[in-house]
């Protein structure tokens, strides 16, 4: 467990102490709960019917903000291995301005909330979500994403090309079926992530980056007419 958390609410990084964090144990036979405090706390801490059913929940009190986030764990042999779950915040989507087209937030929060349950579909999610971003941010409009990403060669630098362009086929995996049907790809959790995490970088630079400097510029000039009407000579 890593000792940071980002807050999902307020985005604040806050370190996990015994004021921040506790650990809670069902035992699955027992209307008892056994509960924990782990971080700088001495107490031994001991699992008990783990063996199968095993669930941990953790809780995550954020100090700026005061809210708090749950994590669900599988601990038992029935859980895959890696089994986690946030169970609240539902989803771990970031929240954006509403000046992003809502169509575009729609598939990326939807990437995100399958990301555990369906890498490969939230890959092909994130797909989706990048082409209607070029469409939107480029405005072009070609038959498929191949083309459309080759027709911004000119307008994005050649790294950010590159990771759009890889974007676009590691999303072909879940979009479109194999030519060997025999052929069976995987895309993990971890993966799709990255994918979704391009996205992010996408909607900051073509969007939110956008947004901000023409709102700086239309401040200077609002600034220096203001200056004017005070009698301020050119």
């Amino acid at each position: 467990m890593n000792d940071y958390l980002e807050c999902p609410f307020c985005k604040k990084i806050f370190a996990l102490t015994k004021d921040t964090f506790y650990e809670a144990c069902p035992e699955f036979d027992s209307n008892n709960w056994k509960n924990y405090k782990q971080k700088n706390s001495e107490d031994k801490i001991e699992y008990l019917h783990l063996d199968t059913s095993g669930l941990i929940i953790q809780f995550n009190k954020c100090p700026a903000c005061k809210k708090v986030t749950i994590d669900i764990i599988g601990a038992g042999s029935q859980f895959p291995e890696g089994f986690r779950r946030r169970i609240f915040p539902a989803s771990q989507a970031k929240q954006y301005p509403n000046y992003i087209p809502s169509h575009i937030l729609k598939d990326y929060t939807e990437a995100y909330d399958i990301l555990e349950l369906s890498p490969k579909a939230s890959a092909t999610l994130s797909r989706r979500c990048l082409q209607s971003m070029i469409r939107d941010r480029w405005k072009v409009n070609e038959k498929n994403l191949y083309k459309e990403i080759d027709a911004i060669s000119d307008k994005v630098d050649a790294n950010t090309w590159d990771a759009i362009d890889a974007l676009r086929k590691i999303g072909n995996i879940g979009a479109h079926m194999q030519k060997d049907t025999s052929l069976i790809i995987d895309i993990e959790p971890w993966e799709a992530e990255k994918l979704i995490l391009l996205i992010e970088v996408l909607i900051k630079s073509w969007y939110i980056d956008m947004h901000e400097r023409e709102k700086l510029f239309e401040d200077i000039v609002s600034i220096k007419d203001s200056k004017e009407k005070l009698g301020f000579e050119k």
